[in-house]
């Protein structure tokens, strides 16, 4: 199913939640949605299984994916940069933000 092009349906952030459920024997994973943000972050990945909808528009999108992209990050870790590798990574992401813009320009 593509996106669609009905109205957002308007939601409290209490009710825009997102749900993930998979089982152990199966290959896929169902994510429910109904997080505006989430909802055009998973249009641009996935192509929509089910679209949930009421008078106000849709409000809630299912997306069925391979359960092998799920993963699971340890906790956060605060890295301390001598003021060498900090100059390093300013200049590789400057480097990369101009690659980018320059192969942006050229299409």
């Amino acid at each position: 199913m593509n996106k669609s092009t009905t109205k957002l349906a308007p939601r409290t952030m209490e009710e825009q939640e997102t749900t993930i459920v998979f089982d152990r024997a199966g290959d896929t994973m169902r994510i429910y949605t109904a997080d505006t943000t989430m909802i055009t972050y998973l249009d641009k990945k996935y192509p929509r299984a089910k679209e949930y909808t009421d008078k106000g528009g849709l409000y809630a999108v299912e997306y069925v994916v391979d359960k092998a992209l799920l993963s699971f990050r340890t906790k956060k870790t605060k890295r301390t940069l001598t003021p060498e590798q900090r100059e390093a990574r300013r200049q590789t992401l400057a480097r990369n933000r101009k690659k980018k813009t320059t192969a942006v320009q050229d299409s």
